[in-house]
């Protein structure tokens, strides 16, 4: 589709420094996330990226913003707090750099929440209620070494940045934005029984139909708030990540979902459908026998490891969609997306509700309790600030979004490398 671009942080009442190094870091942790992640971390996965700040500035710092923003993986475990991703901040006065971390514009709220150590010293300890997947770890020389974890210098990140630009490719956020503009379909739903995937098949028709026909770029541009903006952005920039983690070495090869429609046709007794469905599979067979033959008499052979997403968005989908439609993989991406959510909102400014806060509002009901909640968003605090055990049970309404936009991942992805 059509791609659209615009420098969204300009809104932000950055200083020109500040945009230019936060655009530059963008540019170096976008590029290089694959790299960071090898093969990708899977739901199942024991792995977690650790990655060292090796010298400490400016640059540095929104460099640990955007890796804060960009690296959400879904084998999170909110409970015990395993595999978050840390960050070693190598700096000669580690504590001098972790007060200047807290000044940093959108950044500090964060460290006011999340797990914070300096020189092996623990100075802030995440809430119960809203545990993160990010850690921080300020020292004052670096003992770790490149295999222990990725190591980036400010030297790395600004040789990456010739020919970088001062704007972002919003196309993706674009759709992102679409889903929460489905509708009906999707907001109707009742707050239970989330992951069940059946039940959002009529809102998946609905918003892949408007993303061909609406006008995307006229609904975007009608969004008052530039972190909205931001926070569709910042969502679908992890769309890739989740993507790669996902494990194609053992994927069920296309005949065996053709041959479960041919046994469910039979079961129907669907006549049409049957031989319509067997002339599939010998089609499949002779293009089987075909691809073997060429793979005797080639030296190459197919290495699922070294296709990247877009290889498999383009030419994979159906894969795709089945490994996503996994109900545990899908409730994994659920809760991974609400965790991002929580992060990028505390960079941005959000506050979860102090235990007052939470207090007065369990004691409302109804339009008061609506009303309350409205009124603390324009203080920006928020009651989706909590984990994801405390959102089921504060506003289990809202957990349907964060399906929703794992369900459509695959489609936004493939609408966006898809010309138009």
């Amino acid at each position: 589709m059509e791609k659209y671009s615009e420098d969204l942080l300009q809104h932000l009442g950055l200083t020109d420094a500040e945009r230019i190094n936060w655009y530059k870091a963008r540019h170096y942790v976008m590029k290089n996330m694959a790299q960071f992640e090898g093969k990708g971390i899977a739901p199942n996965s024991s792995k977690s990226l650790h990655v060292v700040l090796a010298d400490f500035n400016p640059l540095m710092m929104a460099t640990a913003r955007q890796i804060c923003l960009s690296a959400h993986y879904p084998n999170f475990n909110e409970e015990t707090g395993c595999n978050r991703t840390r960050i070693t901040v190598c700096a000669a006065d580690a504590n001098g750099a972790y007060e200047a971390m807290r000044r940093c514009a959108y950044l500090g709220n964060l460290l006011q929440y999340c797990c914070c150590s300096v020189d092996g010293t623990q100075v802030t300890q995440p809430l119960d209620t809203l545990p993160l997947d990010v850690e921080f770890e300020f020292v004052s020389s670096n003992p770790y070494s490149a295999s222990d974890a990725v190591i980036i210098s400010s030297a790395d990140v600004e040789n990456a940045a010739v020919g970088f630009k001062q704007e972002i490719d919003c196309t993706m956020g674009m759709l992102v934005n679409m889903v929460y503009c489905t509708g009906a379909a999707i907001n109707n739903l009742p707050a239970t029984d989330n992951g069940n995937i059946e039940r959002y098949s009529t809102a998946l028709k609905v918003f892949c139909y408007k993303i061909k026909h609406e006008k995307i770029k006229e609904i975007w541009d009608d969004i008052s708030d530039v972190r909205l903006q931001l926070s569709s952005v910042f969502c679908a920039d992890c769309f890739e990540s989740h993507i790669r983690g996902l494990d194609f070495s053992s994927k069920e090869s296309a005949t065996n979902y053709v041959f479960k429609d041919l046994v469910t046709a039979l079961q129907k007794f669907h006549i049409l459908e049957f031989f319509k469905i067997s002339m599939r599979l010998i089609i499949d067979f002779v293009l089987k026998v075909k691809t073997s033959l060429k793979k005797m008499f080639s030296s190459k052979h197919d290495d699922t490891s070294s296709k990247s997403v877009t290889y498999y968005i383009l030419n994979d989908f159906k894969t795709v969609l089945k490994k996503i439609n996994d109900t545990k993989t899908l409730n994994a991406f659920a809760k991974c997306e609400h965790s991002r959510w929580n992060v990028e909102k505390l960079i941005m400014g959000f506050k979860p509700l102090s235990i007052s806060d939470w207090y007065n509002l369990e004691n409302c009901f109804g339009n008061e309790r609506k009303a309350k909640i409205k009124a603390l968003k324009r203080m920006d605090c928020h009651i989706d600030l909590c984990s994801n055990r405390d959102l089921r049970r504060v506003d289990p309404g809202n957990l349907k979004y964060d399906y929703f936009l794992m369900l459509a991942m695959p489609q936004i992805m493939r609408s966006y490398l898809l010309p138009k």
